[in-house]
């Protein structure tokens, strides 16, 4: 990308957008932050809490990427090829993540690894794990392999928005993400409904605003009536949204995932994704490193809690959380580069049959 993006024919001939991989690699050391041991400094409390919402920002990325490359698809075929699609997000995501996850069974019943409890809990959501469910489990945060759950939520997004991007209009598909956003915090803020108070319910509120306001930013950029958003400045409003949503996750304890406050930071993620795919690679989210990290930040969400636990065991790391996070992550890149090169990628050279 050699220039800011300044209008949507220009915006749609970009192919590769480094920025994003580079917030990808931002939002995975967030969540490994979040997973290692509370540390012992004071002003990090509130930001190691708020680190879960680097999964949010995986979220916002996902449903802006898959909606404007079916929107491209649509728009240059004039239909979307179902088949396809669900075969290439399936080359992509099933190899390792079933990998892994027979990995913890080995742990599990092969190594008797883990507390009792847990082994009895990983053996019972077993089968959420297998059809990607587990988020609608009200177990779906807890216990071995738990990390599931957001990639059973992205999982479901991509199973039916791809229906629904072939067969209903732009228009009504932006009205319909509006309705659930705002119908979702309705009932959960407002009215005070418990998600966890039903299956029904938790089935029905299993999505996530997250990735769709990254599907109302896919949308909106695509609109020819937008086109006024192509001549903002789009470094200003990438820098200003990342340094609120800094700020906001520095100080406020976001506890609620559906909430006024967690729907704020939301929208800084999302402006934070407008911004960053319309402006020239920023140095510390598009460099090399921050993009590399990015890549192959699927295999490290996939294996940092194994090597998280395996740190742990490690007594120097017993009492400082900053060391743990640190190796921790070093050692989680070096796994997952090594997997991504001599696993994944082989088997990702068969998506170019399906695109």
């Amino acid at each position: 990308m050699k220039n800011n993006i300044s209008s949507l024919s220009e915006f749609k001939g970009i192919k590769n957008f480094n920025n994003l991989d580079g917030l990808r690699g931002l939002a995975i050391f967030a969540v490994i932050f979040h997973h290692v041991p509370e540390s012992d400094y004071a002003f990090l409390d509130i930001l190691q809490a708020n680190g879960r919402y680097g999964v949010s920002l995986f979220f916002v990325i996902s449903g802006f990427l898959i909606s404007s490359l079916l929107l491209r698809e649509k728009e240059k075929k004039g239909t979307i090829q179902l088949k396809k699609f669900y075969i290439r997000r399936g080359l992509r995501l099933y190899p390792l993540y079933y990998a892994v996850l027979i990995l913890y069974c080995v742990l599990i019943f092969g190594l008797n690894q883990y507390s009792p409890e847990n082994q009895q809990l990983f053996r019972e959501k077993l089968p959420s794990y297998v059809f990607y469910y587990s988020n609608v489990l009200v177990t779906a945060t807890i216990g071995p392999f738990f990390f599931a759950w957001s990639l059973a939520v992205e999982e479901q997004f991509y199973l039916v928005y791809a229906v629904l991007s072939k067969f209903i209009k732009e228009n009504l598909i932006f009205m319909l993400c509006l309705f659930l956003l705002i119908s979702k915090l309705v009932i959960i803020e407002i009215l005070g409904y418990e998600i966890t108070e039903h299956l029904s319910i938790r089935v029905a509120l299993s999505y996530s605003e997250a990735i769709l306001m990254g599907v109302i930013l896919a949308l909106f950029m695509q609109k020819p009536s937008s086109a006024f958003i192509y001549k903002l400045n789009h470094k200003a409003i990438f820098l200003s949204a990342g340094i609120i949503l800094f700020a906001l996750l520095t100080a406020v304890d976001i506890t609620q995932k559906t909430s006024v406050t967690a729907t704020a930071a939301y929208l800084l993620m999302t402006a934070m994704v407008m911004g960053a795919v319309l402006i020239n690679p920023v140095t510390i989210i598009g460099g090399n490193f921050m993009s590399y990290i990015g890549k192959i930040s699927y295999g490290i969400y996939l294996l940092h809690m194994l090597v998280i636990n395996a740190c742990k065991k490690i007594t120097i790391f017993e009492s400082n959380a900053l060391a743990l996070f640190v190796i921790a992550s070093i050692l989680t890149i070096i796994i997952a580069a090594a997997c991504f090169h001599f696993y994944e990628k082989p088997i990702l050279t068969y998506k170019q049959k399906f695109s």
